[in-house]
């Protein structure tokens, strides 16, 4: 497997610092992340980790004035 340049795209074998083609400094393949994409499956998640965007506006969602107040003072604060 080669490295290819990022800045021409020309494929160079695995032992070149440097680009063949333009010179270019070539990543080392120890340097290269590579990050795991981890999904969760549909059933494990909550009801609290759902949007809450469908609750907007509908009174059996919608919060009492004191409930408000007590969010606004824990959101203050957090931020304080």
């Amino acid at each position: 497997m080669g490295v290819k340049c990022p800045k021409c795209q020309h494929e160079n074998p695995d032992n070149l610092s440097f680009c063949g083609k333009c010179g270019t400094q070539l990543p080392s393949p120890e340097k290269v992340e590579v990050t795991e994409t981890l999904e969760t499956p549909k059933e494990e998640l909550t009801r609290e980790t759902t949007f809450v965007g469908s609750m907007i506006g509908r009174p059996e969602y919608m919060a009492s004035e004191q409930e408000e107040g007590e969010v606004l003072n824990y959101q203050t604060s957090l931020f304080s």
